[in-house]
Order: structure tokens, then C-alpha cells, then sequence
């Protein structure tokens, strides 16, 4: 299927989950208001960490391994390698969150009594692994029709159960339906294996490849410090706002940022479930090339009118899936835009790298960016006030996307020296 087909079964499943989210934070908005709005970004930034390291974090490692081409056989086995490291790293996770329950709700919702939240959040972690691992298999298929069916089933089921429990027990409702959402795909995902996937695929591998299993950690180290990086320095910088500017001020930036996040979801899903495989499945410089060119001018363009579209539409969609309270957040869009931009840009040259097993460069890249985050929004809070976590968010994208493109020509460099494929150890 070609990467512009691709791209609009992409869209349309993104579509879907994008109307979704943005009904989640409209209703949030209008039912909470900017300061609960404000405090449960904590619970959500949390969620969105479980997510990203569920099952382990090797689902774009998993990806990589059974977009390879080897037996059926091989990869099987490699899906046993990935479920035995699902069990172990949820078996962990679990523990923590059950015996650090109480403080971990004290931190996030500032009440200890709502720790049967972090509780359900221990359960549904094991069905987000189960989503990410299903997930990993129909990508590397390219069976890009499951794909956008199960993305666009887990978003609706999961917005009717959010929405149910945020209108039945407001804050706290709202708390356990943010958990809940990731959950639902788990269980959409299973749904979805049992329609779609041959039978031996189906059944629970426990015979792992442990030189598959060392490189599928090697991705979860990768995925824990992404998952971990800038999210704990977001928790961070929000602590810090909300201190010296009040929650308020904390809400018109989680607002902005949670507008990002849902269109980022598009650019998210078509890298994961399309392009990762194709960088894993070229065999030489000429054809990521080819792939890297198709990318700037197919999926840079939409993202380009998608973004433009977004600042001149600012408050029609503040007013539209906020309320009037969020007004002031106007001032907030352009230099978030310009910073989503460049962080497509080096996100789409940073898969070139996870897809061929530079891991180092990756990691760089989360650690550089959580630093100049942090960083740069101290320095600067006490000068452009809110503003300060946006400008230093451009910063952050701009040194990361010229980390990726230095690396990137060192690849080619070393291409036409030796004249053949550098090997993941060459590079990083």
C-alpha cells in the first residue's frame, strides 16, 4: 500500500480519535474548569508514560524485528521473546503501583483517599500491553485496515466510557476514565487479534529468542527514557507554574498542549505503523533515501496545513473545545506551532535511526530535550511568565532536529566511504 493511501487510513482513523480527544478536553473544560483542568494534566502526563512503556516498551523494537524478513517461524519466536518481557516489566509495574498507591495519589490528584485510581491504573496497564504488542504485529503486516478499525473502535468505546464517568462522579470520574481509555484499546486489540491474525498468532509464545529479547530491552531502555524524559520534566515545570504563576495559568498550557498532542497522534501513527517498518526493511543508503523523500513530500506537506490551520483557526478552537476562560491562551499558538513543526521534522529522521538500532542517538535525543525543557523554563519564567515553557520547548526542538541532522550526514558519510550499510554499532 503507498504511503499516501497509507497516510489517508491513517487520517481517518486519527480523525476519529483527534474529534475524540478534542470532545474529552471540551467536556474536561466546560465540567472542571481551568484548575482541575490544570490538576488532572498530572494524572494525564502519568497515563500517557504507562502508555508509552507498556508491555515493556518494545513495541517499536517488536515492530522492527517482525518487519525483518525471516521465517515465519523466527518471528513467532521473537513474539515470544516480547511476551515474556510483557509479563515481567507488568508484573513489576503492578507491585509499584499497588504498594505505592496512596502516595502516588497524593501526588498527582492531592488526595491519598483516591488511590483505588492508581489501582485501576495497575490492572489497565496490562491491557495496554496487549494493545501495544497487537499493534506491533499489524504493523509490521502493513495491515493498515486493522490498524485504523481497532484505533477507531478503542477511541469511541473508550470516549463513551470516559464521558460516563466524568458527568457520573465529575473530578474523580474523570480521573479513572483517563486510566480507563488506554485500557479499552487493550481490550479492542484483543478483539481485533482474534478476527484477524492467523491462528498460530494467536496462541502465547513462551519459547523466547534471547538475542531478540536482548535487543528488545535494549528498545525498552530506549522507550523508558521517552516514556520518562520529558513527560517527568513536564510533571516538573507544571509543579513549578503552578507555584509561581497559579493553576490557572497551568491550565491555558496544558490546554495548548493537549491540542499538539492530538494532532500529533496522525504524525504518531503513520511513523509507528508505516514508516518504521520501511526504514527496518531497507537494506541500503539509496532506499532510505527514496523513503526519507517520500516522507518530506507527502506527510511534511499535510503537516505544514495542518499546523497553519490550527494557528488561524486559534480561537474558534480555544472557543470551540475549551471556553471563553481559556481565551488567553491565544497568545500561546504560534510558538507551540512553530515548535511542532520542527519536532516533525527531527522526529521523522530520528525513526531512521530507531528502525536500524542507533538506540544511543535516540536517547540522546529524549535526555537533550527533557534538559533544555527544564532548564530553559527556569530561566525564563521570571521573565515571559507562561510563556517561558513554550519558548523553550521551540529551543529544545530545534537542538534535537540538528542533532538528527548531524547524525543523519555522518550516516551518509560513512555510506560513501565504505560503499555498503553501516551496521547499528557503527553509528550508535
Amino acid at each position: 500500500m503507498s504511503l499516501l493511501r497509507s497516510s489517508a487510513g491513517f487520517a481517518i482513523s486519527t480523525a476519529v480519535r483527534i474529534l475524540v480527544g478534542l470532545l474529552i478536553v471540551k467536556s474536561m473544560a466546560w465540567h472542571l474548569g481551568p484548575q482541575a483542568f490544570g490538576m488532572l494534566g498530572q494524572m494525564m502526563t502519568v497515563v500517557a508514560i504507562a502508555s508509552m512503556f507498556a508491555g515493556g516498551g518494545t513495541a517499536l523494537g517488536l515492530t522492527k524485528q517482525l518487519s525483518e524478513p525471516v521465517s515465519e517461524a523466527a518471528k513467532l519466536q521473537r513474539l515470544g521473546s516480547a511476551m515474556v518481557i510483557y509479563v515481567a516489566v507488568s508484573s513489576i509495574v503492578t507491585i509499584v503501583l499497588v504498594f505505592g498507591s496512596r502516595a502516588f495519589a497524593r501526588s498527582l490528584l492531592d488526595d491519598a483517599g483516591s488511590m483505588v485510581v492508581i489501582w485501576a491504573l495497575a490492572v489497565g496497564y496490562w491491557l495496554v500491553g496487549i494493545y501495544s504488542i497487537v499493534q506491533s504485529i499489524f504493523s509490521s503486516r502493513q495491515d493498515v485496515r486493522s490498524l485504523v478499525a481497532l484505533n477507531i473502535v478503542g477511541a469511541l468505546a473508550g470516549a463513551a466510557v470516559f464521558l460516563t464517568l466524568l458527568y457520573g462522579f465529575g473530578f474523580i470520574g474523570a480521573a479513572f476514565g483517563l486510566v480507563a481509555m488506554p485500557a479499552i484499546n487493550g481490550l479492542s486489540a484483543l478483539l481485533f487479534a482474534r478476527l484477524r491474525l492467523p491462528v498460530p498468532w494467536l496462541r502465547l509464545q513462551w519459547n523466547p529468542n534471547w538475542e531478540s529479547a536482548r535487543e528488545l530491552l535494549a528498545y525498552g531502555g530506549v522507550m523508558l527514557v521517552s516514556a520518562a524524559a520529558v513527560p517527568m520534566a513536564q510533571l516538573a515545570m507544571r509543579n513549578m507554574l503552578g507555584e509561581r504563576l497559579g493553576w490557572d495559568q497551568v491550565g491555558y498550557w496544558q490546554g495548548v498542549l493537549k491540542i499538539s498532542d492530538v494532532y500529533f497522534q496522525f504524525v504518531g501513527v503513520v511513523l509507528t505503523s508505516f514508516i518504521l517498518p520501511k526504514f527496518a526493511a531497507a537494506r541500503s543508503i539509496k532506499q532510505i533515501d527514496g523513503i526519507l523523500r517520500s516522507i518530506f513530500s507527502t506527510l511534511l506537506p499535510l503537516a505544514v496545513v495542518m499546523l497553519i490551520s490550527v494557528y488561524l483557526l486559534r480561537n474558534i478552537i480555544i472557543e470551540l473545545l475549551f471556553s471563553r476562560s481559556f481565551l488567553p491562551m491565544t497568545d500561546l499558538f504560534l510558538p507551540q506551532v512553530l515548535g511542532d513543526f520542527i519536532r516533525i521534522c527531527g522526529s521523522i529522521i530520528a525513526y531512521i535511526f530507531l528502525a536500524r538500532g542507533w538506540r544511543r542517538i535516540a536517547i540522546a535525543s529524549e535526555l537533550l530535550q527533557a534538559m533544555v525543557l527544564l532548564v530553559g523554563t527556569w530561566l525564563l519564567v521570571g521573565r515571559v511568565g507562561i510563556m517561558a515553557p513554550i519558548y523553550a520547548y521551540c529551543v529544545s526542538a530545534t537542538l534535537t532536529l540538528m542533532l538528527m541532522l548531524w547524525t543523519y550526514s555522518r550516516l551518509r558519510l560513512k555510506m560513501a566511504v565504505i560503499g555498503e550499510d553501516v551496521q547499528a554499532s557503527s553509528i550508535g
